[in-house]
């Protein structure tokens, strides 16, 4: 009697062992995920070692060239070629001390003659924008005079001497200056922003707008000019706004 009722009891644990064991060794890896540690570790190394992907640099903006360089390659045909041919080397190999001794000490009758003049401005514009590069429009205004002076009506001469006018905020740059600029480079919007300004200043807030179209319409996407522009833009407009709110208040 004892026998037959502890067999009872094991034959159901026995069973229960049993579907225990069958379910560990075969129900179980079917549908319970491994953990991560479980995976290959070449799947784990691969990922480590993988290179990182540079990250998207954006485009470095332009740099803007407000002051332009004038091919110096044709020498007019004279007896002074290889006298100007030297001058022109010196200012492309960058010695820029001797280039000037030369120009200052060139005797008159090439700076004066007709042939040989447009030719000097050249040199002294090319020199200016050398001398600006390596100390600033302080130390380039005076070639930018120079090279002025002996050609009144080339445009990109008189522009780079509007811009160091521009930067120094040289009282030279006048009305009459940049009225002249404008029949010289008639697309040119610089002329225009800087008459802008100027008319701003003396609170002539319509002719100040005018020329400040007059430079939107010839502006484009001319890196070289936008900075000029957001700031004479902002001048103009917001004393628009200051003229407007102080009239609204006067008529009340």
């Amino acid at each position: 009697m004892y026998r037959r009722n502890i067999f009872h009891i094991l034959y159901p644990v026995a069973c229960l062992i049993g579907l225990f064991v069958v379910y560990q060794a075969w129900f179980k890896p079917t549908y319970l995920p491994t953990s991560p540690s479980d995976q290959p570790n070449t799947v784990v190394e691969d990922s480590q070692n993988e290179a990182p992907k540079p990250l998207h640099e954006s485009p470095l903006e332009p740099e803007l060239k407000h002051t332009r360089l004038i091919d110096p390659s044709v020498i007019p045909k004279t007896t002074h070629h290889e006298l100007l041919e030297a001058i022109r080397d010196e200012i492309e190999k960058g010695h820029i001390d001797t280039a000037e001794t030369k120009l200052v000490d060139l005797p008159a009758v090439i700076t004066s003659n007709d042939t040989t003049r447009p030719y000097v401005s050249i040199l002294w514009n090319n020199l200016g924008i050398q001398q600006e590069k390596h100390g600033g429009t302080a130390v380039s205004i005076k070639a930018f005079k120079n090279a002025a002076s002996l050609d009144t009506k080339n445009p990109v001469v008189q522009l780079n001497l509007a811009h160091a006018y521009w930067e120094l905020r040289d009282p030279s740059m006048t009305q009459n200056f940049l009225e002249q600029l404008v029949v010289l480079a008639p697309n040119e919007p610089f002329p225009h922003l800087a008459l802008a300004n100027l008319f701003q200043e003396r609170d002539q807030l319509g002719e100040a707008a005018r020329h400040l179209d007059h430079a939107i319409a010839r502006a484009g996407k001319d890196p070289a000019v936008q900075s000029y522009l957001q700031t004479v833009t902002a001048k103009v407009r917001g004393t628009e706004k200051s003229e407007t709110r102080l009239t609204s208040r006067g008529s009340k």
